[in-house]
């Protein structure tokens, strides 16, 4: 049925078309080229799919997540509740010394002195990987690794730390914590020991969910693509561990701890490559079909 409509528009407009080019002096052949190359022009997809990636970063492997910038110890800060106001009786966790403030990838952290390193290096280790062909959909067929860096917990902030209350002001014992401003990349191993940078995010904000009930951390986060790749638009990523109360060891800036870094990335992947979609594929044909008409109504004047 859209067919015959489709036949019947362009014998429609092919006759105008044919009148308008040889009043202008348009060559038929001319106009059958401009139609062509309208219609691939106008029908180029932009096709966006939605790609989940499970990333594993062992804390026994060298791999994982890496909490410094202690407060304490000795010293909790006050968290707020979910209205805005400081707990009154302070942190309602006991045994609870100090919050750490900074969150990293363990590659990029010094044991020894606390400090970060930049993402620059496109060299192992990293903090979580994904197996081969994770991304073969964009023709990435290698394994995936990520890094991150750079996240800070403002406990000033109402809304970047607190408490879960229930009714009466009662505690929950379940935390919340943004760690925000923090850098991302996600790299590609083409060939064993060869990395390529596929994107770079910034404002990398982490939301880490503590349950003291039950000892299990659980969270997500999301950043925005700086323009390194145009195939990966903002990706989102979720996390679980457990052990909130950890130490691990002692830096120059004071204690931390590990955490592996286990759960699903979620990229939404603007593919340029992919087919293009039956409706654009019609428009295509029209236009083109559009020109043949006219150049065969021309021979038929002409002849």
């Amino acid at each position: 049925m859209h067919i015959v409509e489709w036949s019947e528009a362009s014998e429609h407009t092919s006759r105008h078309v044919s009148k308008t080019s040889r009043r202008s002096g348009v060559k038929p052949l001319v106009f059958f080229c401009i139609c062509a190359a309208l219609g691939l022009f106008l029908t180029q997809p932009c096709y966006t799919m939605t790609v989940n990636v499970n990333f594993t970063g062992l804390a026994s492997n060298g791999q994982g997540l890496v909490a410094h910038g202690y407060t304490g110890p000795n010293f909790v800060p006050t968290p707020f509740d979910e209205f805005g106001d400081p707990i009154p009786a302070g942190h309602p966790v006991g045994d609870l010394d100090g919050v750490y403030t900074e969150l990293a990838t363990r590659d990029l952290f010094d044991t020894v002195t606390g400090d970060e390193s930049p993402i620059t290096a496109l060299s192992s280790p990293f903090g979580a990987s994904a197996p081969a062909a994770s991304l073969a959909a964009v023709g990435l067929n290698g394994p995936l690794h990520v890094s991150l860096n750079n996240q800070f917990l403002d406990v000033s902030a109402p809304t970047d730390y607190y408490m879960e209350t229930a009714l009466f002001g009662s505690n929950t014992f379940i935390e919340h914590r943004f760690y925000r401003g923090g850098n991302m990349r996600l790299v590609h191993e083409s060939s064993p020991g060869t990395y390529d940078l596929v994107a770079d995010y910034v404002d990398f904000t982490t939301h880490m969910i503590i349950n003291y009930n039950t000892g299990f951390i659980s969270g997500t986060a999301s950043g925005t693509n700086t323009g390194s790749s145009p195939f990966f638009l903002p990706v989102t990523y979720t996390f679980s561990s457990n052990e909130p109360i950890q130490v691990d060891g002692s830096s120059t800036e004071g204690r931390y701890a590990f955490f592996d870094l286990t759960g699903g990335f979620e990229f939404d992947i603007s593919d340029p490559q992919a087919n293009v979609p039956e409706p654009a594929t019609g428009m295509m044909l029209l236009f083109a079909g559009l020109g043949i008409c006219g150049v065969a109504r021309h021979r038929r004047r002409k002849a």
